[in-house]
């Protein structure tokens, strides 16, 4: 199996997870392809709740995506780590005009922790996802308070 047939595993397996974290009790059990502990589902829904209200960021489902597939306790240091930056130098947009947001912040560090490749695709299937389910387009969203 290549590089991209396992990213596509991984990326089916973390879709059947988050599909479970919706459809389960508390209690289930959430872990990685190494077996290691993840979080449940509990855990994994909190945690998310907290830090898109942290991050003042509107898209729970991919927020869900990324803390599902790093873990709880990465992803709330990446969460305070992204806090820290954004409120000390910030890391500035591509086109080097502008800070990027508290949440664009915490995605640059996850896209970093995960790799390029795999956050693209992760961002492709949210984008697709958001499209199905009939979403508007990205900053039409009413942002969390």
């Amino acid at each position: 199996m290549d590089e991209d047939e396992e990213l596509e595993e991984e990326i089916r397996r973390l879709e059947l997870d988050i599909k479970t974290l919706e459809e389960e009790d508390d209690s289930t059990y959430v872990g990685d392809s190494d077996n290691s502990f993840l979080g449940n589902a509990r855990e994994l829904k909190e945690c998310t709740e907290d830090i898109s209200h942290q991050l003042k960021e509107s898209n729970f489902d991919f927020v869900l995506t990324l803390v599902t597939l790093i873990g709880v306790i990465k992803s709330r240091g990446i969460a305070s780590e992204a806090q820290n930056i954004f409120h000390g130098q910030g890391i500035l947009t591509n086109d080097g005009k502008r800070t990027k947001s508290l949440g664009g912040v915490f995605f640059h560090l996850a896209k970093q922790l995960i790799g390029v490749k795999q956050f693209s695709r992760l961002q492709t299937l949210d984008t697709k996802r958001r499209k199905n389910l009939g979403y508007p387009r990205r900053g039409k969203m009413n942002k969390c308070k």
